[in-house]
């Protein structure tokens, strides 16, 4: 009888794991999980501030590669410094006029929305009696369908001022060749890459910090 009850407490014994030994929660232990919880919080940050870098660094040298393409024409289409200088000036502001554009509408339909209603989130008596001010998304809203709306009805207007425009500037560059492909090329490259700059911009680092003050 004794060998049985020896047998079953070595089995039981065998069957047990080291942490069921230990399930007290000690100080050492708590200790432990706190810091390996901050650890895995600041790595995550971290992080996210290494992908919010590389995202800013890829728009950033978009941009520059179009400003050497730019100098690289001046360069090549000229034969002194004097007159490479000044189609590079012309080819730049265009692109940046263009790119100042593009921010415009890449803010415009990257504002983000308000959620009146939270899933899972009800109306309590303690809950602030402010709401979040919509009108900058009201506005967003009105001008991205206008923009649509007349872009769609207008297109051949549409190409026919960007043709007007690098006829302009190719004209202001002068007998160079190439030089309204590069005006109207240099205009779109600005304008797509502001659009896509601001538009990330708003998505990800605009409503990561509304979200904070929300919070």
């Amino acid at each position: 009888m004794s060998s049985g009850r020896q047998w079953a407490r070595r089995r039981q014994g065998a069957s047990e794991s080291p942490f069921d030994k230990n399930r007290k929660t000690t100080p050492e232990t708590y200790a432990t999980l706190t810091c390996s919880c901050q650890c895995n919080l600041t790595s995550a940050s971290t992080d996210d501030k290494w992908q919010e870098g590389l995202r800013s660094l890829r728009d950033i040298l978009a941009v520059i590669l179009g400003w050497v393409i730019e100098f690289l024409y001046g360069c090549m289409a000229e034969s002194d410094v004097k007159s490479s200088l000044r189609t590079f000036c012309l080819l730049w502001f265009a692109s940046g006029a263009a790119f100042f554009a593009g921010t415009i509408g890449g803010f415009l339909f990257g504002v983000p929305k308000v959620e009146s209603k939270p899933v899972g989130q009800t109306t309590s008596s303690s809950s602030s009696r402010y709401t979040a001010n919509t009108n900058l998304e009201d506005i967003s809203d009105w001008l991205t369908k206008i923009i649509l709306g007349l872009s769609l009805v207008h297109v051949d207007k549409i190409i026919s001022f960007v043709d007007t425009v690098g006829q302009g500037v190719a004209a202001a560059i002068g007998a160079a060749q190439g030089s309204k492909v590069i005006a109207i090329s240099s205009m779109i490259y600005g304008f797509v890459c502001g659009f896509i700059t601001i538009y990330a911009w708003t998505n990800i680092v605009l409503r990561s910090d509304l979200e904070k003050t929300a919070t």
